[in-house]
């Protein structure tokens, strides 16, 4: 049996152009390939968090040939 983990994302308005997004990554088990899966996602989130961030900021869909790659030491919140 495949053992999978699940993301719940919530919105949350602060202001009329300001909103908190809350990434929540469960369903984790112990072991070293689960650190190394872990690991990754560590990276992966930052980049799907820096890409949603930066097209509604600049309100454009992603362009997929040429993704945007937020700064390296650019990180969210874990």
């Amino acid at each position: 049996m495949q053992k999978h983990t699940w993301v719940v994302v919530q919105f949350y308005l602060l202001a009329k152009e300001q909103t908190r997004v809350r990434l929540t990554h469960l369903g984790w088990r112990e072991g070293e390939e689960w650190e190394k899966v872990f690991q990754y996602f560590l990276r992966a989130w930052d980049i799907v968090l820096g890409r949603l961030e930066h097209m509604f900021s600049i309100g454009e869909p992603i362009d997929w040939e040429n993704p945007y790659s937020p700064p390296k030491d650019r990180t969210y919140a874990i």
